[in-house]
């Protein structure tokens, strides 16, 4: 049983690449973001990356340094989040907050200024 169930979980985590995830990064001309790989922590599975911040977020016409992305599976919305984006950092956006669902095919990820 156990067996199976880790196969499962591998063979869930290997459905998905980072290269099945496309990033719209509207904020490209302050923020380059690098992806890194998939992983599955504490029943979540992540978007690791690295994020550096090229110059404030007020040269991008946001209002503070809160960001948002937008995860869609197609054009359905499958989440949102805020996040801070003051100096470079490494970020892991979260695809699924239960790694045992199936992962979409492919995925995409839009990054702009926060609603503030």
């Amino acid at each position: 049983m156990f067996i199976s169930n880790l196969i499962l979980i591998l063979l869930s985590a290997a459905a998905v690449d980072s290269s099945a995830i496309a990033i719209e990064n509207g904020l490209q001309q302050c923020v380059q973001i690098n992806k890194s790989d998939i992983v599955q922590r504490n029943n979540l599975t992540l978007l690791d990356t690295d994020i550096s911040i090229l110059q404030s977020l007020g040269y991008c016409g946001c209002k503070s340094a809160i960001a948002s992305y937008h995860l869609y599976s197609k054009e359905q919305h499958l989440r949102s989040e805020a996040i801070t984006l003051k100096s470079s950092t490494a970020y892991s956006f979260v695809l699924a907050t239960d790694n045992k669902a199936p992962m979409p095919k492919a995925l995409r990820l839009q990054i702009s200024c926060g609603s503030n």
